[in-house]
């Protein structure tokens, strides 16, 4: 029986949701990890639910120090609240696979987890793997008893220092572990190395089939803010690039810019509209672009000049050796811990004002800080290398630490009781619904879905405080 036990793969659960293409890229590449040692069956998961992202774009994009004060502020059962509404798609995907450890990208995701496991009574280890830098946030921790990670895993010495020191949570359920770029994005600008800039561009304008070609013979920068929610940020620096270009026909015939628009369609059809002035055609909006095409134009790239920032664009830069980094524009919250890790690695430097950067463009970096910018991202990325590959180890231990804890019914996973869910969880949930009921309601009536009114588990949770003084 023992042995059976020890032969079969551990089931690994590797869920996200779409909240910016951090999440994803950061459960794949664990995934694609796991999935080299025999040990381990991994079955991926991304949530259905979109309010996550749309909220990130349209609210927190707009409204930076209120995003700011709710990552910092918000009380910790924040987190569970709004995972209440992802719980029934968790549930079928814990059913369908029955993991052994679940690793999630995103907090929400993340709570409802945990709170399916604590109120199922079940004995997956269920783990919360931090995407960004340095010091995360209340309302980006699930810290209720409910909602719980056994374990998280980090990819910063800071963050671990404070989610200890910030969080009370215990250091001995911390990974610290390794993210760097996906293996296929490693292969990609592993051969593209290998082609002349003539080449690279050729293959780049083949891959694009637009009108009109990017020319190679001049300096070329990527302007990139992960998916576009908000690249338009970037407008006042573009318009600053047009205004010197009429002033200075040299800056126009040296230097053009690969502006990656992503999904903001609006954004993208503004500047193809003002690329008829002249003075805005060295300005090229890319739309969604394939990882081969996104791989190549930052080979091709003399530095980026960033919109947001996060770990899996750091990451894949990194890679291909694009930097130093410029970072024109980012969302405070978890970003602000980013900017402030680029800046301790020495990876790259904060510029707001476009007068600055036209500068530093004419200028460029010196081979000396571009030298250090290589040898810094060479040691980057063979460190977390390092650490990534120590992961499953690390997996199979707890996992077989835990083995001997199963509390499930092997014959079949209950439904869910609600009735084992405290009266204090739901006071705080009660109270915690006042705004965020406010805020989810209208991103799930925007996206043409239930209102959270219509959710069952809202309904049941309603019912239930009904018992309690002073709702009876």
């Amino acid at each position: 029986m023992e042995n059976s036990l020890a032969e079969k793969p551990i089931i690994v659960g590797l869920a996200s949701i779409w909240a910016g293409g951090g999440h994803n890229a950061l459960r794949d590449i664990l995934a694609e990890e796991l999935s080299q040692h025999k040990d381990f069956e991994c079955h991926s998961f991304t949530h259905s639910d979109s309010s996550y992202d749309w909220f990130n774009d349209n609210i927190f994009g707009k409204a930076p120090i209120f995003l700011n004060f709710l990552y910092k502020k918000t009380p910790g059962e924040y987190p569970g609240v709004s995972a209440m509404k992802l719980v029934r798609e968790c549930e079928e995907f814990i059913n369908k696979i029955k993991p052994d450890i679940v690793i999630s990208t995103n907090f929400g995701v993340c709570s409802a987890f945990g709170f399916l496991k604590r109120t199922l009574k079940l004995s997956f280890q269920n783990i919360y793997a931090i995407p960004d830098y340095g010091r995360t946030g209340a309302a980006a921790f699930p810290n209720n008893r409910y909602f719980k990670p056994d374990y998280v895993i980090v990819f910063d010495v800071e963050t671990k220092k404070g989610l200890v020191e910030d969080l009370k949570f215990p250091s001995n359920k911390i990974i610290l572990s390794g993210s760097i770029a996906s293996r296929s994005f490693r292969d990609i600008i592993k051969d593209s190395k290998k082609l002349t800039r003539t080449e690279l561009f050729k293959q780049i304008n083949k891959e694009l089939k637009f009108k009109w070609e990017i020319p190679s013979d001049k300096n070329t920068y990527i302007i990139c803010g992960g998916a576009g929610g908000v690249i338009n940020k970037s407008f006042k620096l573009l318009k600053a690039f047009a205004e010197y270009n009429e002033e200075n026909s040299a800056f126009q015939n040296e230097n053009q810019f690969l502006i990656i628009t992503g999904q903001n369609e609006k954004f993208r059809d503004k500047l193809n509209t003002l690329r008829k002035k002249k003075s805005w055609q060295n300005i090229y909006p890319l739309p969604w672009i394939s990882l081969n095409t996104y791989a190549k134009t930052m080979l091709a790239s003399n530095f980026p000049i960033l919109i947001t920032i996060a770990p899996a664009t750091i990451n894949q830069l990194l890679t291909a050796n694009c930097g130093p980094f410029v970072v024109y524009h980012y969302r405070t919250g978890p970003e602000l811990e980013n900017v402030a890790f680029i800046k301790k690695e020495g990876l790259g430097a904060e510029i707001k004002d476009p007068e600055t950067i036209i500068h530093k463009i004419i200028k460029g970096f010196s081979v000396d800080e571009r030298n250090d910018f290589l040898k810094l991202a060479t040691e980057h990325l063979q460190l977390r290398k390092e650490l990534l590959e120590e992961l499953p180890a690390v997996l199979k231990t707890i996992y077989n630490a835990n083995l001997n804890k199963k509390e499930i019914n092997p014959k079949a996973i209950p439904s869910l009781d609600y009735t084992k869910i405290s009266p204090k969880l739901l006071l705080s949930i009660l109270i915690l619904l006042i705004p965020s009921s406010l805020i989810f309601a209208y991103a799930q009536y925007f996206k043409g879905k239930k209102k959270i009114a219509n959710n069952e588990y809202i309904k049941k949770a309603t019912q239930l405080t009904g018992k309690f003084w002073p709702f009876k």
